[in-house]
């Protein structure tokens, strides 16, 4: 499972966390990673996730060991009365709180019998009727069942490691980023309806480059699109370790809803967060100084957020808003 602290004593009960979320949705759940993980006394953190995400959530100060959840020994849990103990290796479990299977009698007595205190099964999104942030949701759910758990820091960041730091250093120096503001771009979305138009970024990275900044572009494995002509360096299929590491070294953030934009918010990152279908009070990256613009014309099926719903020089706008200087 990949243990970062020695946490195989039988007698040491560990707590099970199970979340089958998306990038973004991860880094909405780190505030309830988090307050799980600052409790006292400590018990260690297993993580079940997404295995591209667990990278990120398995480090200091977050989750000590992270189990794929794509793994046969997760896919018991839907089969009733199945034998349940390697799943962690034959340890013990304290308290599991999972955010799936609310919907599933058998994954929850699945988790009842694996689990030596607290139960919870919740669902991984909220009710339509919850007015709040989905990180909120995530937290609610643990103070529902334990309320000696701690409520975390709203903006809670990935740690990165010296080695880290240093991968991005030398991607600078490699593509000769040094000495110039640096706006990172991301374009793409999971939800075609959420991208902004086109026309509209390479607007935007005309006037960054006329002013003598630089551009770094990221894009994903759902990301065909072919690079913008302006970006200085494509940053495409990377680790998402590494991109929170570039990330953290650019100046300002450019991109719509979407999971990239909530990595450059763990990563301190300034920017603009374009919004179209959905909310901006729900879905707005955490932590970094960022300015959401919300459409005024909303996308339609699968058509992306037209150039008239957010202008250009809305974006302009904003992009200055939250620069230092505002030049």
């Amino acid at each position: 499972m990949g243990a970062k602290h020695d946490v195989s004593q039988a007698d040491t009960p560990i707590t099970l966390v199970l979340f089958p979320g998306a990038l973004g949705d991860c880094i909405c759940f780190l505030p309830a990673l988090h307050a799980l993980c600052a409790r006292s006394p400590r018990e260690p953190v297993v993580l079940v996730a997404p295995a591209v995400v667990l990278p990120l959530l398995v480090r200091g100060g977050l989750a000590d060991e992270g189990l794929p959840i794509e793994s046969a020994r997760v896919a018991r849990l839907f089969v009733a009365g199945a034998d349940l103990r390697d799943l962690v290796d034959d340890r013990r479990v304290g308290d599991v709180y999972a955010w799936l299977g609310a919907g599933e009698p058998v994954v929850r007595e699945n988790l009842a019998r694996l689990a030596g205190g607290v139960a919870r099964c919740a669902h991984v999104m909220p009710s339509e009727g919850h007015s709040g942030h989905v990180a909120r949701h995530f937290v609610d759910v643990l103070a529902a069942a334990d309320a000696s758990v701690p409520w975390p820091p709203a903006h809670t960041r990935v740690p990165l490691s010296p080695a880290e730091r240093a991968l991005a250093r030398r991607f600078w120096d490699e593509h000769g980023l040094g000495g110039r503001r640096v706006l990172a771009v991301h374009r793409g979305a999971g939800n075609v309806a959420k991208r902004w138009s086109d026309d509209g970024y390479r607007a935007v990275a005309t006037w960054w480059r006329g002013k003598g900044g630089k551009i770094v572009e990221l894009a994903g494995p759902a990301d065909a699109y072919d690079a913008l002509e302006q970006a200085d360096a494509v940053v495409r299929d990377r680790p998402l370790v590494e991109v929170a590491a570039l990330l953290a070294r650019a100046d300002l953030m450019l991109g719509g809803d979407s999971g990239v934009t909530h990595l450059a918010g763990a990563a301190g990152l300034r920017g603009v967060v374009l919004f179209g279908p959905t909310r901006p009070r729900r879905w707005r990256p955490l932590g970094g100084r960022v300015v959401c613009l919300k459409s005024c014309v909303p996308s339609a099926g699968a058509h992306p957020i037209p150039l008239e719903g957010i202008s250009v020089d809305r974006v302009v706008r904003a992009l200055r808003c939250v620069t230092m200087d505002g030049r």
